[in-house]
């Protein structure tokens, strides 16, 4: 098996790797055209997390290539729905 690294590893050259990096995490960073894993970098992905087992996470939406748009949308209700429930109202 041959293992071949990407263009933006195999040359000198930084600028493919800045264009991959600022295509993942969107221009203006973090932005609605960022790819939705880059929303989550610093989040667990290997369930390692006390807690999270048998629990939706944002890495389930990740998962399931929901786009931040949609994703900003789900996440608003539900914090709109915790939000009523700790109040008493929902």
């Amino acid at each position: 098996m041959t293992l071949r690294l990407p263009t933006t590893l195999a040359t000198d050259s930084d600028a493919a790797a800045v264009a991959a990096l600022t295509k993942y995490y969107g221009r203006p960073y973090l932005g609605d055209d960022a790819y939705v894993g880059a929303h989550f970098d610093s989040w667990s992905s290997t369930g390692d997390r006390v807690g999270e087992a048998d629990r939706f996470t944002a890495d389930d939406l990740v998962a399931a290539g929901v786009p931040v748009r949609a994703f900003r949308r789900v996440v608003g209700v539900l914090v709109r729905v915790v939000s009523r429930c700790r109040r008493g109202s929902g």
